[in-house]
C-alpha cells in the first residue's frame, strides 16, 4: 500500500503538468475558486445554525465525504469554466515559456490546495 505522503507529491506532479498545458489565466480562476470553496467551507461551518452540530452528528466518514464533496464539486466547477468559455471563444494566441511556467507554478499551487484540504478533511477526522 502507498502512503498518503507518496500519492500527495503524485498528485503534485499531475497538477503542476495540467497546470503548465492549461496556462496561468485558467490556473488563477481555479486558485479563486479552491480558495472561494476553503471561504466558503469555514463561513457555512462557522456562521450558519445548525449545520456544525449537524456535521458532528454524523460519524467520520460520513463527515469526511460531505466536506471532500462540497470542495471537489467547487473545484470541479473551477476547472470546467474556463474550458467552457475557451469553447465559446476563438483561438488563442500561442503560450510563451515563462507563461508555461507560471501555469506549472499555479497548478502546484491548485494542487496543493485540493489534496491539502482533502488530506486535512481525513485528518481531523481521525485517518490513522
Amino acid at each position: 500500500m502507498m502512503s498518503l505522503l507518496t500519492v500527495f507529491w503524485l498528485l503534485m506532479v499531475i497538477f503542476g503538468t495540467i497546470g503548465g498545458m492549461r496556462g496561468w489565466a485558467k490556473e488563477t480562476l481555479v486558485m479563486f475558486t479552491m480558495v472561494l470553496a476553503l471561504f466558503l467551507d469555514v463561513i457555512i461551518t462557522t456562521y450558519v445554525p445548525g449545520v456544525a452540530a449537524g456535521l458532528a452528528a454524523q460519524p467520520p466518514a460520513a463527515q469526511f465525504t460531505v466536506r471532500a464533496i462540497f470542495f471537489v464539486v467547487l473545484a470541479f466547477f473551477g476547472y470546467e469554466s474556463p474550458a467552457i468559455s475557451n469553447a465559446l471563444q476563438g483561438k488563442a494566441r500561442r503560450e510563451r515559456l515563462q507563461d508555461v511556467v507560471l501555469g506549472v507554478v499555479l497548478g502546484l499551487v491548485n494542487g496543493y490546495l485540493l489534496i491539502g484540504s482533502i488530506w486535512y478533511y481525513l485528518h481531523i477526522n481521525g485517518y490513522p
